[in-house]
């Protein structure tokens, strides 16, 4: 660190003072035309540079795209699933308004209006909420950095995102609803009716997980499909639920008969670690596979 902890530059009469800073680095606490005020100006800022919670002015420049793609978005310690759909939100949505605006340049009114403007312009509840997430994230990420003193998302109010009705088939709809699914894929949409699993864990459902005297299935994996968009459609074989929680299901045997039918067809033992439900290319269904 430099000997002094201040220094004074004078111009045409006005004084401006540097202090020096954590970093050894010289910064100007202001122009004054008494340069006694200069001089106590620059010793308050080093003063206050000594503090835990000093944040270098200089911080607040960096642009927001630089900070959120070098260094937030690699530091994410989240499901891949999760990482992927705050990597689409923020292409798609935050990096567009606010990507080459400097951190400490972020208002909270524009911020406002940049929800307004997404309500405007039909972009749904649900991705609003979820492009605000990303924005907040890599802002609270920046503040914990040192590089904004305060958080310009708070207080920001997003809108309600409703709740669906929830719409439950009597038998009848359901029956005529099965006679649209193709013939090989009733089995699987029979299975996920039976049992309640979610999408992810008949993905990565295999006969192993049955246990055919108890009639029951154990739901203890996953498989996750990212989607074309954020991650060019991959598939990521977890050893958990989506939850974390592994859960034993009691099923009927109309449900073991629609198991045990494509286990046969696809020549599947019942300890085999192969996936029940695939394709005619041998990769896990999608929503696009059964549309």
């Amino acid at each position: 660190m430099p000997a002094t902890k201040n220094r004074i530059l004078t111009r045409g009469g006005r004084h401006t003072g540097y202090y020096c800073a954590p970093d050894g680095s010289w910064l100007s606490a202001g122009t004054h035309g008494d340069k006694a005020v200069a001089r106590l100006a620059a010793k308050q800022e080093y003063d206050k540079a000594r503090r835990s919670d000093w944040i270098n002015p200089k911080s607040g420049k960096m642009r927001l795209i630089d900070y959120a793609e070098t260094t937030w978005l690699p530091s994410l310690n989240l499901e891949l699933k999760t990482v992927a759909g705050y990597r689409s939100n923020w292409n798609k949505h935050v990096k567009p308004i606010f990507g080459a605006r400097e951190i400490g340049s972020i208002r909270y009114s524009e911020i406002c209006t940049w929800l307004n403007d997404l309500e405007d312009n039909g972009v749904g509840r649900a991705t609003q909420r979820q492009a605000f997430i990303v924005l907040n994230r890599i802002l609270k990420s920046a503040k914990r950095d040192k590089l904004i003193p305060s958080l310009p998302t708070d207080d920001v109010e997003v809108r309600p995102v409703p709740k669906p009705a929830v719409r439950i088939f009597t038998p009848a709809q359901f029956a005529r609803f099965l006679e649209f699914v193709p013939e090989y894929w009733k089995p699987l949409i029979r299975t996920g009716i039976g049992t309640g699993m979610r999408a992810s864990e008949l993905r990565g459902m295999v006969p192993a997980q049955v246990n055919w005297s108890r009639k029951t299935i154990r739901v203890d994996r996953a498989t996750v499909h990212l989607g074309t968009n954020a991650m060019g459609g991959a598939f990521i074989d977890k050893d958990y639920p989506k939850d974390r929680v592994t859960r034993e299901i009691k099923v009927d045997d109309a449900v073991l008969r629609d198991i045990a039918k494509v286990m046969k067809a696809r020549g599947l033992q019942p300890t085999s670690t192969v996936k029940n439900f695939l394709d005619d290319s041998a990769d896990p269904f999608t929503s696009q596979t059964l549309s």
